[in-house]
């Protein structure tokens, strides 16, 4: 069964904002990611920081995805997290 692409893939787990856990060190960073998830097919990302400690801060992954999201040019990103125990 052959599968074709349906118009792009979404990353569903991505450790992209910059500065909040062991994932992009800066929005340098970030963006490069970014850069390699385009060349990669990729058309959407979820945005996946930690939820648990030493990471969690709730409101620097907020201002971390608002600084991105505005530095993207537009690229589909979307908050959401990664919770384990």
């Amino acid at each position: 069964m052959e599968r074709k692409n349906q118009g792009g893939f979404v990353d569903i787990h991505t450790h992209i904002l910059p500065g909040v856990d062991d994932g992009a060190r800066d929005l340098q960073e970030s963006l490069s990611m970014l850069e390699a998830a385009k060349a990669a097919g990729v058309t959407q990302i979820v945005c996946t920081p930690h939820v648990r400690d030493p990471y969690f801060d709730y409101e620097a992954m907020w201002d971390a995805y608002d600084l991105l999201v505005a530095h993207a040019g537009g690229f589909p990103l979307q908050m959401g997290f990664e919770v384990n125990h």
